[in-house]
C-alpha cells in the first residue's frame, strides 16, 4: 500500500520514532533536534554545558583570585577602583598563579592592557610592580 507523499520520510526522521529517541540529560524530555542537539533546549544546555568544569572557559575555579587578593589590595593598581576588580596574568599564562604574575585591575584598564591602548598604563604597571616586589 502506497503512503501519502512525505509520510514515510516524516516517520523515518521524526524525533519520537523509537529509533531516533534521545533524551535530555538534564530534564529527561525527548530531544527534538536529536541529530545534533545534546539537550532539549537553551535552559538545559546552559545547565549542562556552561557550569563549572563543563564550561569552555573553566580555569580551575577562582584560586587565582584568592592568591591575588591575599597578596595585593583588592583595587585596580591604576585607578584604585574597588567595586569591579578582575585579575590579569602578566605573562598571559593562565596556569602561572604566582602572586608576582597576578595584577588586580578594573575591567577598563584590563581591556587597555590587551589592546592598542596598552601604552597609556604600561608605565604605571611597571612602577607598581617595581615598588611592590623590589621593596620586599
Amino acid at each position: 500500500m502506497k503512503r501519502p507523499s512525505g509520510l514515510y520520510s516524516h516517520e523515518k526522521n521524526c524525533h519520537l520514532n523509537p529509533k531516533n529517541l534521545k533524551f535530555c540529560p538534564i530534564c529527561e524530555q525527548p530531544i527534538k533536534n536529536y541529530r545534533w542537539a545534546g539537550t532539549c533546549g537553551k535552559s538545559c544546555a546552559n545547565k549542562h554545558f556552561r557550569l563549572g568544569e563543563n564550561s569552555p572557559n573553566w580555569k580551575g575555579g577562582r584560586d587565582y583570585r584568592i592568591i591575588c587578593f591575599e597578596n595585593h589590595r583588592r583595587e585596580c593598581v591604576i585607578c584604585g577602583e574597588q567595586n569591579a576588580v578582575v585579575v590579569h596574568h602578566i605573562n598571559q599564562n593562565q596556569e602561572d598563579n604566582r602572586p608576582e604574575n597576578l595584577l588586580p585591575m578594573c575591567p577598563t584598564h584590563h581591556y587597555y592592557i590587551h589592546s592598542k591602548f596598552r601604552f597609556f598604563i604600561e608605565e604605571k604597571v611597571k612602577k607598581y610592580r617595581r615598588d611592590r616586589w623590589e621593596s620586599e
